[in-house]
């Protein structure tokens, strides 16, 4: 539904999608008016409510360059969870490479497949050949001035880099988010997720300390776009600047 002939008919696709964010927001806001929600949560609600009404006037001011999102880090440390929320706050695309991976090789993205570390459809070749796959969409959609978010681990800096010089050269603002959890965190959250219908992820802790080794450190001079985001983060804070940003670009964070 992205290409249309038809000016008119863009202009009333982005129509309606203001008009179902501008509604999302509105029906957060009935929160506030609720007696029995407590400060924490009242404020939760108004923070999401703004995100919603920002995204709606975006749709008609976009921000002067769209943004490349990276998230980056172990299998279980919240990368897919935070996308996942920041795409909905924020309209932005989604890529994640769970899904691309299992589609190219003809595969239900729900399918798992238990392969040992860096065997089967996890070799080095295929990764390479997932990683090439998720660059050439993002490229796309920043061609057509998307925002898009990568949800992948990016454990490699070379991958981090390729990244970087992707949003560079397609003239969009770069964003990494590191996300980092304690290993009886982690380990929780795979034993879990394994169990889940419907998961594209095949993370599993067997293979996490291996993962863990081959992760290649975030160095100083990636500072650039640099979001840390850990289980105890109170999660607006790294997606309401991050959803403004999206929408308005830096200079205008404030409003």
């Amino acid at each position: 539904m992205r290409d249309f002939p038809d000016e008119n008919a863009q202009n009333l696709l982005q129509f309606y999608k203001s008009y179902r964010a501008y509604v999302r927001g509105k029906v957060q806001s009935f929160t506030l008016n609720e007696p029995e929600i407590d400060e924490k949560n009242r404020n939760r609600a108004a923070a999401i409510a703004s995100d919603y009404f920002l995204l709606s006037r975006a749709y008609f001011e976009p921000a002067p360059e769209p943004a490349l999102i990276i998230t980056c880090g172990l299998m279980g440390s919240g990368k897919t969870f935070l996308a996942l929320k920041l795409a909905k706050r924020s309209g932005a695309v989604i890529i994640r490479s769970d899904v691309i991976r299992k589609q190219s090789l003809g595969l239900a993205p729900s399918e798992h497949r238990l392969d040992n570390y860096g065997e089967g459809i996890y070799t080095r070749e295929s990764s390479d050949k997932t990683y090439q796959m998720l660059f050439d969409e993002a490229s796309a959609a920043l061609k057509r001035h998307e925002s898009v978010i990568l949800d992948a681990s990016f454990a490699r800096r070379s991958d981090r880099m390729t990244a970087k010089k992707l949003a560079r050269d397609g003239n969009a603002r770069f964003i990494l988010i590191h996300c980092e959890a304690p290993d009886d965190v982690i380990h929780s959250r795979l034993v879990d997720r394994i169990k889940q219908s419907g998961e594209p992820s095949d993370g599993r802790w067997e293979l996490y300390h291996k993962q863990r080794a081959d992760f290649e450190v975030i160095g100083p001079d990636e500072n650039e776009g640099y979001v840390k985001y850990l289980p105890n983060t109170d999660i607006n804070e790294i997606l309401t600047p991050i959803a403004k940003e999206i929408a308005f670009g830096r200079i205008n964070q404030a409003c």
